[in-house]
C-alpha cells in the first residue's frame, strides 16, 4: 500500500449566523498510525474531519494531500488517495451490498462501470474485512443500522485509499463488531495507511489508537499518546467530574468509567 501524507495547516472554520468557530488547528496524521479524534459534543470533531476530507472549505489555512492543496485535486484523484466515511450516510437506491461496495471502485474505473477481475478481488476483500461476505446479495435496505454502516465502510475500503477518515464508524455497531472494526483499523495502519477516526468511545480510543487529538470548544486541546493525555485531571477538566480513570488490567491503557450519577442518585 502506498502511503500518503495528510497535513492540516492552521485550518479554521466558522458556521454562518452562529457564534461557534473552529480555532486554527494544525495536525498531521501519520502513515502507519491510527489517530483518534475525541472530545465532548460540539467540540469540533466532525467539522475538523470534514475539513480534512475536503467536504468543507476552511476560512483560513489549508489542507494538503501529498503536498498538493486538497481543493485543487480533481474528485477521481482525491478518491484514489482519500477515503471518507461520514457520521450519517443515506442510501437512496436499493442496491445489493455487493453493488454498494463496488461503487467504491468508481475512481479506478476505465470504462462504462464494468468491473475488472482486479475490481472484483478488491470488492471481495472489502466484504471479507467487514464480515459481510454472507450478505453480499442482500439489498442494503434490509440491513440493520450496524450492517449498513459496515457495507458503507466496505465501499470506502474498496477505493483502496492511502488516507482513511472515519466519523463515528462504530456508533451503530455491537460490541463484537466494534472490536473487529478497531482491529481492522490497526491492521490497515500496519500496512501503511493513514487512519483518523472520530469516536466518542474513550476506551476504544485509549486501547486501539496510537495518538489522540482532543477537541474542546473548537480548539485542539491536546495531542499525544492516550496513556499520556487521558489522565484523571485532564479527563475531569475536559469532560467534567462524573468520570473516573483507571487502567486496563491487561493492556495497561486508560479506562474511563462513570464515577457516579448526578446528585448521587441510585
Amino acid at each position: 500500500m502506498n502511503s500518503a501524507r495528510l497535513a492540516i495547516e492552521a485550518v479554521s472554520f466558522a458556521y454562518p449566523h452562529t457564534g461557534w468557530r473552529l480555532q486554527p488547528v494544525t495536525l498531521s496524521p501519520e502513515p502507519g498510525r491510527v489517530l483518534g479524534i475525541i472530545g465532548p459534543n460540539g467540540s469540533g470533531k466532525t467539522t475538523l474531519l470534514k475539513l480534512a476530507a475536503g467536504i468543507e472549505k476552511p476560512a483560513s489555512g489549508r489542507v494538503l494531500l501529498d503536498g498538493a492543496d486538497l481543493h485543487r485535486l480533481d474528485s477521481r484523484r482525491r478518491a484514489r488517495i482519500l477515503g471518507y466515511l461520514p457520521q450519517k450516510c443515506v442510501t437512496y437506491l436499493d442496491f445489493s451490498v455487493e453493488e454498494t461496495v463496488a461503487l467504491g471502485r468508481f475512481a479506478h474505473g476505465r470504462g462504462a462501470g464494468f468491473l475488472t477481475r482486479e475490481d472484483r478481488r478488491v470488492v471481495d476483500d472489502a466484504l471479507s474485512e467487514t464480515d459481510l461476505l454472507a450478505f453480499r446479495k442482500r439489498p442494503v435496505s434490509t440491513l440493520s443500522g450496524g450492517e449498513r454502516k459496515r457495507a458503507l465502510l466496505a465501499s470506502v475500503l474498496a477505493q483502496e485509499p492511502s488516507v482513511l477518515l472515519l466519523d463515528e464508524p462504530g456508533a451503530a455497531l455491537d460490541l463484537h463488531h466494534q472490536v473487529r472494526l478497531f482491529g481492522l483499523l490497526q491492521r490497515l495502519a500496519e500496512r501503511g495507511m493513514t487512519v483518523a477516526v472520530v469516536t466518542h468511545d474513550l476506551n476504544f480510543a485509549a486501547a486501539f489508537t496510537h495518538k489522540v487529538a482532543v477537541m474542546a470548544a473548537g480548539r485542539l486541546e491536546a495531542l499525544g499518546a492516550p496513556g499520556d493525555v487521558l489522565s484523571p485531571e485532564f479527563v475531569g477538566r475536559v469532560y467534567g467530574p462524573l468520570l473516573s480513570v483507571t487502567r486496563h488490567p491487561t493492556l495497561g491503557t486508560p479506562v474511563i468509567l462513570p464515577a457516579g450519577l448526578p446528585g448521587g442518585a441510585p
